[in-house]
């Protein structure tokens, strides 16, 4: 095994069950990893191995080369913490399954396996294939997400298709000859006219569109408006018979 991290004792705060510390029963769950989680897998190495030595420090081994904290090198965080919630729901429907039993047995790895894999006391380190997990003490670790829960707000943007260009063939009139393929006065003189007689017709279609517009605002108005119209005329019948009154 290689050494790859290194915790001091005075850091970190151990933990415990039923009295005893968690990294004291290393080979116990190590062993219990390797037969009764998975049958088809062996999850033996999964945990890192602790060895205290006499400066108060707590080195950790794995079997596997070129362990790298994944909180710091970010290019293993998103498959590594991937493996470890993988890992982790076999983990959580064998504490399911030991909590519900009757043996007392099974209920003590039940209580054991809840305190080691809860994940804001583990750290993960991985070398982009492999992962270990540091564990044992109190590591407060906030970082550690399952990726698939994290990610699920990502917008996906649709991809553009490329344009496709179309490229018309071209059929010259005799064979050999390039002359059809560039461009006739009699062609420029046509694209012209064509354009002269359609503002022409635009014009005259924004001179109609103005006069219907004026005379429909008229229908309008009298239909809606029609006392004023009455009251109009009243006043300037008024105003003539007053007139004719007072110079007469």
């Amino acid at each position: 095994m290689e050494k790859f991290h290194e915790i001091s004792t005075e850091d970190f705060i151990p933990i415990s069950y039923k009295n005893r510390y968690l990294y004291d029963d290393y080979e116990r769950v190590s062993n219990f990893l390797a037969g009764f989680l998975d049958k088809d897998k062996s999850y033996k190495f999964l945990l890192a191995k602790p060895i205290k030595n006499e400066s108060f420090k707590v080195e950790w081994f794995s079997p596997y080369s070129d362990l790298k904290d994944v909180r710091i090198h970010k290019k293993f965080e998103e498959e590594a913490y991937r493996q470890y919630f993988d890992f982790l729901e076999l983990v959580n429907l064998k504490i399911t399954e030991f909590k519900n039993s009757d043996k007392l047995d099974s209920q003590n790895w039940s209580g054991i396996l809840s305190k080691i894999f809860t994940k804001e006391d583990n750290l993960i380190f991985s070398n982009g294939e492999d992962i270990s997990i540091i564990w044992g003490w109190q590591f407060n670790n906030n970082e550690i997400y399952r990726p698939d829960i994290r990610n699920i707000s990502t917008v996906k943007t649709e991809e553009i298709p490329e344009p496709k260009i179309i490229i018309e063939e071209t059929h010259p009139e005799e064979e050999g000859s390039l002359d059809n393929l560039e461009p006739r006065e009699d062609e420029f003189e046509n694209e012209y006219d064509e354009e002269v007689i359609l503002e022409e017709e635009l014009e005259e279609k924004l001179e109609s569109n103005k006069k219907d517009d004026f005379i429909g605002f008229l229908r309008w108005f009298a239909s809606k408006y029609w006392w004023i119209l009455i009251l109009i005329l009243f006043l300037i019948a008024f105003v003539f018979t007053f007139k004719s009154l007072k110079y007469s």
